[in-house]
């Protein structure tokens, strides 16, 4: 059974005043959210700093609790473990009013004045991380696991997080797994009006790709709400995306078994007449033509290659990878290393052994365009995942897409006609060829501390298992683990060599070597994980691609210029 939720009515960016009643709230902003009953204080300080949009290394957030008393209310500070469990337990016992929750800001002063000799006497490598609390160092490298911000920092790019399934599974809600089984019966109901069907060579000529991947995009948008419980579409492609490109969770491939008697099921068919033990002529004719159909159907399995999926057509085998482990999955997720992950899978190679149907159109592989099927329209944004096409991936402009969108259904609207009601979009995707995505090639892999990976680590989510999810006698996640660590001692590498440069190397008190003794200490020990990257120094920043970009206004006016 899932654990209780508690409503909390937010308040910031106002002043707590005192009325008839005690403790009150005067302007601001309010905004109320849920958050499970046993949410701990950090985690709470955490999910503050994400919807008030505070930055934790410029501001303090104190939280105080609007909190009823026998003559009125007073304001209690939420500032530990027992003040969180006791507002908490108040908004169970509220039936679902909630629990005014005021949250004040205080800037964060850092002294950056101090006496270097005194430093280095009363200890330089202690002082250096512990002169300041609240530093970047501590913001992004807490000592206590509770402390570790998911994401996104910067939320003008995963504006719906707050109703995601990872922000419901980080507040420990139990939220089960997505189910197919409902949501594959309704596909009957889906529009194929005999006139797309009956024409074959007409019916041919239809992007089914397309539309298929739009419903399928659409529905993971769907199952991402943490009040969604199915999802529907072509999850078989899916699931060859992930084991294409990414390489954990997927299982390994087994050679076809050797059945009794030595010849493999492959060899079975090509076996002659006189090989075959004690036939009648009746059957060693039949065994003849089977061999001739074989022969010809082998010359055109060769003459016509197989999609890229049908590599995954043969036995599996789950003996490295747990099949149905959820929280491994998880945990490999939370942890995932840059060399697990298959950044270009449209090698020449590859595409070389396709047929040429895969083969065909390779530009409209990178088009920015509306993707249809039907009453559903999904943008194609390829200029988001430009490594995949062997360019460099930039910071992407802004997109201005209609929310409005996703609330079209064909729910109530059995006649509307969708090509007039998509005409726009319709349009767009017939000018697909002239919004094609460009770019630099790369020049090598993407560099840590880079500008591209700088922004990108702050609008994305980067952990989904909450570190505090151990449960006895189960799997334990270690993800978590590793990042703390990693991102402790990069910042601590970063720190002893800005010490250094800053440090005269003739220092008699012995303070230049040992801290370089630390930092090759510290560089080993990130090498020997695999997080060497980690610590190299940043690119010069690389100028964005010209080219041929799309915008709705650039459509518009090449419209009326035809």
């Amino acid at each position: 059974m899932a654990d209780q939720m508690v409503t909390l009515m937010c308040r910031w960016d106002g002043r707590i005043t005192t009325g008839q009643q005690g403790a009150d709230y005067e302007g601001g902003r309010l905004k109320g959210i849920r958050v499970n009953c046993r949410t701990t204080h950090s985690v709470l300080l955490c999910r503050m700093y994400e919807i008030t949009k505070y930055d934790r290394r410029q501001f303090i957030i104190k939280m105080t609790c609007r909190y009823p008393m026998s003559k009125g209310y007073i304001a209690y500070e939420i500032d530990d473990k027992d003040a969180t469990e006791i507002m908490l337990e108040l908004g169970r016992q509220q039936n679902g009013h909630g629990v005014e929750l005021y949250l004040e800001k205080d800037q964060v002063h850092i002294n950056n004045e101090r006496d270097d000799h005194q430093v280095i006497q009363s200890g330089l490598f202690t002082h250096m991380l512990v002169q300041d609390t609240n530093t970047q160092l501590v913001a992004e490298c807490p000592a206590d696991p509770e402390q570790l911000v998911p994401g996104p920092i910067d939320t003008s790019v995963l504006t719906l997080q707050g109703d995601h399934r990872s922000q419901a599974i980080w507040d420990g809600e139990d939220i089960g797994i997505l189910k197919c089984t409902q949501r594959i019966g309704r596909l009957a109901d889906w529009p194929l009006h005999s006139d797309l069907v009956s024409d074959f060579d007409a019916a041919g000529r239809l992007s089914w790709g397309s539309a298929a991947l739009a419903f399928l995009m659409r529905e993971l948008c769907r199952a991402t709400s943490r009040r969604m419980s199915e999802i529907a579409g072509c999850l078989t492609l899916l699931q060859l995306w992930a084991w294409e490109r990414l390489r954990i969770g997927f299982p390994n491939k087994r050679e076809p078994q050797t059945p009794p008697g030595g010849a493999s099921t492959t060899d079975i068919g090509s076996l002659g007449a006189s090989e075959i033990a004690v036939q009648s002529p009746t059957d060693v004719a039949m065994q003849s033509q089977t061999d001739a159909s074989l022969l010809v159907a082998d010359e055109q399995s060769a003459a016509l290659a197989d999609p890229l999926g049908c590599r995954w057509n043969v036995p599996m085998s789950h003996t490295e990878s747990p099949k149905t482990v959820l929280r491994y999955y998880r945990s490999q997720l939370d942890h995932l290393m840059d060399d697990q992950v298959i950044w270009q899978p449209y090698a020449p190679e590859i595409l070389a052994a396709l047929p040429e149907i895969c083969r065909s159109d390779q530009d409209v592989w990178r088009t920015i365009a509306p993707l249809i099927c039907f009453d559903i329209v999904e943008w194609h944004l390829p200029q988001r995942v430009l490594r995949q096409f062997g360019l460099q991936n930039m910071i992407p402009e802004n997109m201005n897409i209609d929310q409005g969108l996703h609330s079209i259904t064909r729910q109530g609207r059995p006649t509307i006609d969708w090509k007039v009601h998509h005409a726009e979009y319709i349009t767009l995707w017939e000018n697909r060829l002239s919004t094609i995505a460009v770019g630099t090639l790369e020049n090598g892999s993407v560099h840590c501390n880079g500008q591209y990976m700088e922004w990108y680590r702050r609008i994305t989510r980067r952990f989904v298992g909450h570190p505090n999810d151990t449960p006895v006698m189960r799997y334990q996640l270690r993800g978590h683990d590793q990042q703390i660590l990693v991102r402790c001692m990069t910042n601590m590498h970063s720190r002893i060599s800005a010490t250094l440069e800053n440090l005269s190397p003739t220092c008699t008190c012995g303070a230049h070597s040992t801290l370089e003794e630390l930092r090759d200490m510290i560089d080993g020990a990130l090498q020997q994980v695999r997080e060497g990257r980690q610590i190299e120094a940043a690119p010069s920043v690389v100028a964005p691609a010209t080219g041929r970009k799309y915008t709705r206004k650039r459509h518009k006016v090449e419209k009326q210029n035809k």
